[in-house]
């Protein structure tokens, strides 16, 4: 499993990030600029697994592992500019199958109180975003494919508008994706755009 850690500038997501893997990457990132996320895959324990390695004299053991992946924050021009994710991130969370979003819940001498709820809702906005930029690029071109296929290639561009269309309209209200009901069919048919508020979110607040 692919898990990508995401949160605003100096909201500790590095440093749990480092609990998580027992990796030491630098928690000063979003000074730096950089945009290169920090990757670690980490094993994940499991009695059950060791148990049936020593009753079936296995050679080999795989345990389940989990790849985490931190998002360096922007640098602090680009922080002052905007509040949001930046580009590179959003598309490096498009190959993730879950997200993970760490929320400062703690004070600090240079931004104060937390707000958590405002920071929150700034993280589900940018990835609102993101999805609603790429409904609205592909239900035109999608309309123009329908009117000029033949009947034999209609099917699966309407199920694809069908879905499409569900989710603009909870986008439209400023809903993440998750909630939407789509056959699996549809699903099927939306699964390459990686929309981002479809994906599980865990969020974590950092107190």
């Amino acid at each position: 499993m692919n898990i990508g850690l995401i949160g605003l500038p100096k909201s500790g997501k590095t440093t749990l990030f480092n609990a998580l893997t027992g990796m030491e990457a630098s928690v000063s990132a979003y000074g730096a600029g950089s945009l290169e996320p920090n990757v670690a895959m980490v094993q994940v324990p499991d009695p059950r697994v060791e148990r049936l390695t020593a009753m079936f004299e296995s050679r080999k053991t795989t345990h389940a592992t989990i790849k985490y992946v931190d998002l360096a924050g922007v640098s602090s021009d680009a922080a002052a500019k905007s509040h949001g994710l930046p580009e590179a991130h959003l598309r490096h969370l498009g190959l993730m199958d879950a997200l993970l979003a760490v929320v400062r819940a703690f004070p600090n001498e240079t931004d104060g109180a937390p707000d958590p709820v405002a920071d929150l809702a700034a993280i589900d906005l940018e990835l609102l975003l993101s999805d609603m930029e790429k409904v609205e690029n592909r239900l035109p071109r999608l309309e123009k494919s329908l009117a000029a296929a033949k009947a034999q290639g209609r099917e699966a561009l309407l199920m694809e508008h069908s879905a499409l269309l569900k989710l603009k309209q909870r986008l439209d209200a400023e809903q993440p994706l998750r909630g939407v009901e789509l056959s699996p069919e549809e699903a099927k048919a939306i699964r390459g755009f990686q929309f981002l508020s479809l994906k599980p979110m865990l969020v974590v607040f950092n107190v």
